[in-house]
């Protein structure tokens, strides 16, 4: 108590931030003062279909209310996920390239006639070097049975 009180009674203006930091009690260097998420964790979650930032961010904001806010939540997963490997580039001549697959997803089918509902696979197709949005396509003959 008494170091207390004598540390306290020089002036302000002779201590260093670090020193005035840890008597008033404030953060240390290098610390956060919310709760960290388990980043690593985070990305596993992350490959599995129909998860996305949001619904990581609504469940860790629900177990620590005085947690992040969302745009702060995906700052620090974005650079989390930067350092985990770098990605590698790839050039394309605009045009040159096209991308298929299907999405792996279904989407119901109504047939007006019958009413049966059946599911349908989405093809998707993206350009090489294009920034638009890609080309989305239901065939109907691609109708899974």
């Amino acid at each position: 108590m008494f170091g207390l009180i004598t540390a306290t009674r020089q002036p302000a203006c002779q201590r260093d931030d670090e020193r005035i930091r840890g008597l008033l009690g404030g953060p240390r260097p290098g610390r956060r003062r919310r709760v960290e998420p388990d980043w690593a964790a985070l990305v596993r979650e992350m490959k599995r279909q129909g998860v996305t930032l949001t619904v990581l961010w609504e469940e860790y904001n629900a177990a620590h209310a005085g947690g992040y806010g969302y745009s702060r939540f995906c700052e620090l997963y974005r650079e989390f996920e930067h350092r985990l490997s770098p990605t590698m580039r790839q050039h394309h001549v605009a045009g040159d390239k096209v991308f298929v697959d299907y999405s792996g997803k279904t989407v119901p089918i109504v047939d007006r006639l019958t009413g049966e509902i059946a599911p349908a696979q989405i093809f998707v197709a993206v350009l090489g070097a294009r920034s638009e949005q890609p080309l989305l396509e239901n065939p109907v003959s691609e109708l899974v049975r």
